[in-house]
């Protein structure tokens, strides 16, 4: 399953939780006023029980709670809230013996029905959790609170197969505004009093673009152990006038992966293909393997290790080929149920193979900041900022100096969705390549505009 899929499941969960806490402001639903009243102790206890959980205490909570455990056994809503305490703070089980003893109390209490079945769905016990799904939903739900436990079955049914698949295709127009990447100098003095003037064009074009990404898993034995994952991706970008800027680009990538409680690793191996024009670019073969540990249900950190050999099928640039490294960490949040955010960082090292080229060698540092916003169930934003630090190990061929470059690429995309999962993405972008040596200095600017469709 996707992390996408994950982390909407987990949304889900959370807003039926809601929920559920803010129709128990008093009593849960359907419950009988305990047989007896407590002592003056015990509704101390209570006292400092539910000031500890309103407080978001939890820990506190629970255990004020296992004091008085004997003396609320007959006490729907003292239950209720030890139930929600312990399931925050961590103790499934017992959140599981509260809300079943409710519900002996009570059979028809929504309150305890929804939460022991969030409960089941965090120890992956998806039978139960999926039976206790269906009855809620036998019963007159707000809209909104209905919408999440149907999304909730649809995922624990996605998540009882053996297989899943994701597709994503997506047909859009665009705008380049420096096709050829024209530098900003007029005329350079070399070495040696050579006068080079800038030749290139600094035409804008229009284009249409096409895209397919395909992401099929598959279970090996039981589920949460070893899965099989192959990712497949293709890309075509066709110039209204200059088809030598024509790209096509092709990715596909089998991977292993395994899951343990929190963990999550993956080790994988592929090919990409990259075509301009009529000229066959480069292939390369690449190694990658990752590890991710999520650390809350809304948060995870990952470390990914790449290793690539380039090969170059071009006429026009021969002797590219190239090894080429790779280490990268990334953390991701949801400080909100509307809003992630996700920096990264990166160290690239690349080396040339049988090569007189000059800017082939070369290491890199990457900053990158990714971040997106949900207005609404319709409308969201989504933002990039990538900052990449280029050293190249050799002196430049011209100007027989060692060159720095500094590339800064933004944007910005805005999204509409519609029914059947269909949505409309436009995006600016801007590049801004800045090197000490002019002639390799350039800026752009793009605009696009997407249908996008996903499976």
């Amino acid at each position: 399953m996707s992390t996408k899929g994950m982390r909407c499941v987990v949304l889900s969960l959370l807003c039926l939780g809601a929920w559920a806490y803010a129709q128990s402001g008093s009593m849960p639903e359907g419950s009988a006023p305990a047989k007896r009243a407590p002592s003056a102790h015990v509704q101390s206890v209570l006292s400092d029980a539910y000031r500890a959980f309103n407080e978001k205490e939890y820990e506190k909570a629970y255990y004020l709670f296992l004091q008085v455990e004997y003396r609320i056994l007959e006490d729907p809503k003292a239950i209720y809230y030890m139930g929600r305490s312990a399931y925050e703070s961590g103790h499934f089980r017992d959140a599981i013996i509260a809300y079943e003893r409710l519900l002996t109390l009570d059979p028809d209490n929504l309150d305890a029905i929804l939460e022991l079945a969030r409960t089941y769905y965090k120890l992956d016990n998806l039978t139960d959790a999926k039976r206790l799904f269906e009855i809620a939903l036998k019963r007159k739900l707000p809209p909104l609170v209905e919408k999440r436990v149907r999304h909730a079955l649809e995922r624990i049914e996605n998540r009882q197969k053996k297989d899943f698949l994701y597709a994503r295709v997506s047909v859009g127009v665009g705008y380049d505004s420096n096709v050829f990447n024209r530098p900003q100098y007029t005329d350079l003095i070399l070495p040696g009093d050579i006068l080079i003037t800038n030749t290139v064009t600094g035409d804008s074009d229009l284009y249409h673009q096409e895209s397919l990404e395909l992401d099929h898993y598959y279970d090996i034995g039981e589920r949460g152990g070893f899965v099989l994952e192959n990712r497949l991706y293709t890309y075509f970008q066709t110039m209204r006038e200059y088809s030598s800027k024509n790209l096509f680009y092709i990715n596909y990538m089998p991977s292993i992966l395994y899951r343990d409680g929190k963990n999550l690793y993956r080790f994988g191996g592929g090919v990409d293909y990259t075509l301009y024009g009529s000229d066959p670019y480069m292939q390369n073969w690449f190694l990658r393997g990752s590890f991710r540990h999520s650390s809350s249900y809304t948060s995870y950190w990952e470390l990914t290790a790449t290793y690539q050999r380039k090969v170059s099928r071009s006429d026009t640039y021969p002797q590219r080929d190239a090894d080429y490294g790779m280490l990268t960490y990334l953390w991701h949040s949801m400080p909100t149920d509307r809003w992630s955010i996700e920096p990264a960082m990166a160290l690239i090292r690349e080396r040339k193979i049988h090569s007189r080229m000059t800017d082939i060698d070369r290491d890199a540092y990457v900053f990158r900041l990714w971040s997106a916003y949900d207005f609404d169930a319709k409308y969201s934003v989504e933002g990039a900022l990538n900052y990449k630090i280029i050293e190249y190990k050799e002196k430049d061929f011209f100007f027989l100096q060692n060159r720095h470059d500094d590339y800064i690429h933004g944007r910005v995309t805005l999204s509409r969705k519609f029914a059947h999962r269909l949505k409309v993405e436009f995006s600016a972008g801007w590049i801004d390549s800045r090197s000490d040596l002019p002639i390799y200095s350039y800026r752009k600017h793009y605009f696009n505009l997407d249908l996008v469709k996903e499976f």
